[in-house]
């Protein structure tokens, strides 16, 4: 009985193994399927070099979109000569809700270092590089403000690909790239529209903007929960949950007052002031309400829903 249910238990183990490692041995021996990079239809992914590979640093082994289901190569991605597999890099894809486009960055711990815009619309396939321009705007923005100029950067980058072939892009840049206290900083944004159609910026939008200003975190999705309880020890935690955690709701409160504020400032920053005078008034009236309410989680819950209204807002053309 006991030899019986131990193979069972097995075949059962090697299914499920089976089933959550799909086999990728048809990308060749120099390419691997990058983490998290699946599109919503679950068709597409990036299939990025291998460790060896990178090492080796062999041209003709180059990040690509790979149609997972048909099992084939969709086309080469145009890269940098950074984007070298490293441990402290990454690659980020942003997609359309329908899988029609998206838009690729190789991300290290200083920031992003390419991007690139593809269009898998009418039954095609288009890569085009689009951080040279992003970064270009931003450097000129920069130097124009440092009285001692450097070369150290660090960029980061946020977008937003819809069905209509467009891509929202949301970016700022940073002459203190490692933060250093004391250190003359100069910062800038970028706030503009990519036309996949055309392969042209409809919007190039760049200006100054204070250190101070945590844009970047403010132009995180505004889906999902923001804050959670701390699951109980032992408990499994969520795969598919990319948000913070709270001992209590007291905790939780103080992280998300704290969003609150880093929001509403981006917010002030990003809109005309005609604008923010109405998100204002709005803002006023919700904060009688909040304190009308009587626990903690009844606060909590409006300051999570608030936070999502105002980031909305960051997206708006």
């Amino acid at each position: 009985m006991r030899i019986a249910l131990a193979l069972v238990l097995a075949v059962e183990l090697a299914v499920t193994s089976s089933a959550e490692t799909p086999d990728n041995s048809w990308l060749g021996p120099d390419l691997m399927m990058a983490e998290k990079t699946n599109s919503p239809n679950g068709r597409y992914a990036v299939a990025e070099p291998t460790f060896d590979a990178s090492i080796d640093r062999d041209p003709a082994v180059l990040y690509q979109l790979a149609d997972v289901t048909a099992h084939r190569l969709v086309g080469k991605l145009p890269t940098s000569d950074d984007w070298l597999r490293r441990a402290d890099c990454s690659v980020v894809v942003w997609w359309a809700p329908d899988s029609s486009c998206c838009a690729i960055a190789h991300v290290n711990r200083f920031g992003f270092d390419g991007c690139v815009a593809v269009d898998l619309r009418h039954d095609s396939f288009r890569a085009t590089a689009i951080w040279k321009q992003i970064e270009t705007a931003l450097e000129t923005v920069i130097r124009k403000q440092l009285r001692h100029p450097n070369e150290e950067r660090a960029f980061g980058l946020r977008v937003r690909p819809r069905p209509d072939g467009t891509l929202l892009v949301r970016a700022d840049g940073t002459s203190n790239r490692h933060g250093t206290p004391g250190e003359e900083t100069r910062d800038a944004f970028l706030a503009g529209t990519y036309d996949l159609a055309t392969n042209k910026w409809t919007k190039l939008n760049t200006r100054p903007i204070d250190p101070k200003l945590q844009m970047m975190p403010a132009l995180d999705s505004d889906e999902g929960e923001l804050v959670r309880l701390r699951p109980p020890p032992n408990a499994p935690e969520p795969t598919d949950y990319s948000g913070e955690y709270a001992a209590n709701e007291q905790e939780r409160a103080k992280m998300l007052d704290r969003m609150l504020n880093e929001t509403y400032a981006a917010v002030r920053f990003a809109v005309p002031p005609a604008r923010f005078a109405k998100i204002k008034e709005e803002e006023k009236a919700w904060l009688a309400r909040w304190q009308q309410q009587k626990s903690q989680q009844e606060k909590n819950a409006m300051t999570d829903a608030r936070v999502h209204q105002l980031r909305a807002i960051l997206w708006e053309e």
